[in-house]
């Protein structure tokens, strides 16, 4: 598993391999994996609260204790900032770093060694 660098309004923590399953396990509390990927490929199905949700309880597992409004907050003034085209693609990628969680947190299968480097997660 790698190491994944979070970052938020201008403090950073990483989730070190051994707290990722605990991270995705609070992620998965609020939004499964498949809720994930339904959201994903649907588009315009996004529940933005449901997003805040999770990435909250992402953030507050690995040491950056934040409220889902906090969050929210955050996401509702980036889109509305946002031209039309990046209002989707920014919602996509809160949902692409929540996926990138809950997959770093599975099992790796037998024959898979360590991976180097980290994975940079852009939030805000």
């Amino acid at each position: 598993m790698k190491a994944i660098k979070l970052k938020w309004k201008g403090e950073e923590v990483t989730i070190k391999e051994d707290r990722v399953f605990e991270v995705a396990d609070a992620v998965e509390d609020v939004i499964t994996f498949g809720e994930l990927v339904q959201m994903r490929t649907g588009g315009g199905n996004i529940r933005f609260t449901k997003i805040a949700r999770a990435y909250a309880a992402m953030l507050t597992e690995a040491g950056l204790p934040v409220t889902p409004r906090e969050v929210h907050s955050e996401i509702m003034a980036a889109v509305r900032n946002a031209e039309k085209a990046e209002k989707l693609s920014m919602a996509m990628e809160a949902i692409d770093w929540l996926l990138v969680v809950l997959m770093d947190g599975a099992p790796e299968a037998d024959g898979e060694g360590d991976t180097e480097g980290n994975v940079e997660a852009p939030a805000s």
